[in-house]
């Protein structure tokens, strides 16, 4: 069967989704202790919307910010997060935001976002985090269990894959 065939009918967004995937690696440090976490985050429907804007060559919207929280948990029990929806259009509880520090591009088919979090800046009980346009549109997210951030800094690694 022809690749045309196999993709008659299907969407844009459905091609992109089966192919776009992210990885956050949280980086904590706090006397010389460094504690790394690395989680699989779940690409929403918006960033398919920004794909589409910048093929049809318009980039007023760009990925700028990245953002953690203290939503995205069962009820009373910040240990368990609840899987984030391909629908997010934000994060649940949003604690901070930074701008984004530097990006880089690692392979063709990757994008990589970083930024720093320091002492005494989102500082808390986190459990979720999203990548942000400079217009606060959500276009990933990551829920995880209960990490608690006092003055130590924070090291967000963004890599989204196509």
């Amino acid at each position: 069967m022809s690749e045309d065939k196999k993709l008659k009918g299907i969407q844009g967004k459905d091609i992109c989704r089966r192919r776009a995937k992210g990885e956050v690696t949280f980086t904590f440090t706090d006397k010389g202790k460094v504690i790394r976490v690395i989680k699989q985050n779940l690409v929403v429907d918006q960033m398919y919307d920004l794909i589409a804007q910048w093929a049809a060559q318009d980039f007023a919207e760009f990925v700028s910010q990245i953002s953690v929280g203290t939503g995205g948990h069962v009820p009373g029990d910040k240990t368990i997060a609840i899987r984030p929806l391909e629908s997010d259009t934000a994060l649940e509880v949003e604690l901070a935001k930074k701008t984004i520090a530097t990006v880089t591009q690692p392979s063709s088919n990757q994008v990589e976002y970083t930024t720093t979090f320091l002492s005494g800046e989102a500082t808390g009980d986190l459990t979720e985090a999203g990548l942000l346009t400079n217009n606060d549109m959500l276009v990933a997210r990551v829920t995880f269990g209960l990490i608690s951030k006092g003055a130590m800094t924070l090291i967000v690694r963004w890599k989204i894959t196509y």
